[in-house]
């Protein structure tokens, strides 16, 4: 089976593009974890924005070496494609964004029989959180689970994503908002969430 973990980095909303793409690929059969992870080149950022996250057109322009999302566009689609699981922190933000940049009008971005899981809403009955109104659970904040759920803490974090993004400098502070930390971290939310017997090996809930 392979599994695929994606975080989006934005330059905002409306309309926004997607500015960084990290993916985490995991074949259980072959037993291989490989990171992946792309800046991208953009037109422009809020300054609101870029308070937020840190990234500014010329930080963007040379992380990326000048290359825009378009120029990756066959082979971030083939790991979508390829993937039995995908697996993100919101399916809903990530496709919105995937589709205006990347798909042709009526293009679909999953394949038939293809699960994609909301990491946030699948912990959602596992933490119990309840909403305002007590109409079920609330979704809750991938940090929570790392850190409430879980017990792990940004060390545990810096430590593995180092491991799968070799490259990354954990050692200085973050000036901007890199999404191979949270790529990891869904990676941890999953790996752990199945060990830990809240998750089949496929992601459904376990009711306890």
């Amino acid at each position: 089976m392979k599994m695929l973990f994606v975080s989006i980095e934005t330059t905002g909303l409306k309309p926004g593009e997607i500015c960084q793409l990290s993916c985490i690929t995991v074949d259980t059969t072959l037993k291989q974890i490989i990171g992946h992870n792309k800046f991208f080149q953009v037109n422009e950022i809020p300054d609101e924005t870029s308070k937020i996250n840190g990234y500014t057109v010329d930080l963007l322009s040379k992380l990326s070496e000048g290359r825009k999302i378009s120029s990756f566009k066959k082979g971030i689609l083939k790991c979508f494609k390829e993937a039995d699981i995908i697996i993100t922190q919101d399916v809903d933000f990530l496709v919105k964004f995937i589709k205006k940049e990347l798909l042709a009008p009526g293009e679909a971005l999953f394949k038939e029989n293809q699960k994609y899981v909301s990491v946030v809403k699948i912990y959602a009955p596992i933490m119990k959180k309840k909403t305002v109104a007590d109409m079920g659970y609330s979704y809750v904040k991938l940090t929570d689970i790392i850190t409430k759920c879980l017990g792990f803490n940004g060390r545990n974090v810096k430590a593995l994503t180092k491991r799968i993004y070799p490259d990354i400098n954990t050692d200085t502070k973050e000036t901007f908002s890199d999404s191979r930390y949270k790529a990891a971290s869904l990676y941890l939310a999953i790996r752990e969430g199945v060990k830990r017997g809240y998750f089949t090996k496929d992601l459904k809930v376990v009711n306890k």
